[in-house]
C-alpha cells in the first residue's frame, strides 16, 4: 500500500470520510518499529580479524519490502595500529557490506549509520560485528546510560512505507 497523503484541498469545514482515515491509520501502522537491540554495556574488544559482533537483533520474519537499519554507537571507538576496522551489517554469517571503517590508529566519537535495504521475505537475525584488516585490537568503549555515561549501542529496524 503506498503511503497515504493529505488530500489536495481539504477544508476545516469538510466532512472527513472513513476510508480517508483508514488510509492515514494504515500509514502510520507502517512506522512500528520491526527489531530494537541494544549491545553491551561494557567495552568491546575486537581482537584479531575475525567478526566480533557489537549488537545483534533477535530472530525475526520480515517481509520483502524496504527497511532501514539504524546504527548509533554513542561513545568512543579506538582503532588498533595495524590496520583499518570496518563495521559490516551481517545476517546471521552473510556479510551485507560495511557501514563504516575506521583507519589505523584513529579515534572516533560517535557512530550514526542509517541503511536502506529490501530483505528477502523470511527469518532473518540481523547483527553489527566489527572486523580488523590486520591482527590487532581495537575498542568499542560503550556504557549504561545515566549520569556521566554514555548510552548503550543500539540498532533498530523500521518497515519503510512503500
Amino acid at each position: 500500500m503506498p503511503w497515504y497523503s493529505w488530500p489536495d484541498g481539504i477544508t476545516t469545514t469538510e466532512l472527513v470520510t472513513a476510508a480517508w482515515l483508514d488510509g492515514v491509520s494504515n500509514s502510520f501502522a507502517y512506522l512500528e518499529e520491526v527489531a530494537y537491540a541494544e549491545g553491551s554495556t561494557t567495552t568491546i574488544a575486537v581482537t584479531g580479524t575475525a567478526f566480533v559482533d557489537i549488537v545483534t537483533t533477535t530472530s525475526i520474519t520480515y517481509e520483502n519490502v524496504p527497511h532501514l537499519i539504524f546504527f548509533n554507537h554513542f561513545a568512543r571507538v579506538v582503532v588498533g595500529a595495524s590496520g583499518a576496522c570496518n563495521l559490516h551489517l551481517r545476517d546471521v554469517t552473510t556479510d551485507l557490506g560495511y557501514v563504516w571503517r575506521g583507519l589505523a590508529n584513529e579515534i572516533q566519537g560517535n557512530i550514526m549509520a542509517c541503511v536502506r535495504f529490501t530483505p528477502s521475505a523470511g527469518t532473518h537475525t540481523f547483527k553489527f560485528s566489527a572486523q580488523n584488516a590486520a591482527s590487532q585490537t581495537t575498542n568499542f568503549f560503550s556504557g549504561p546510560g545515566g549520569a556521566g555515561n554514555p548510552f548503550p549501542t543500539s540498532m533498530r529496524i523500521m518497515r519503510e512505507p512503500v
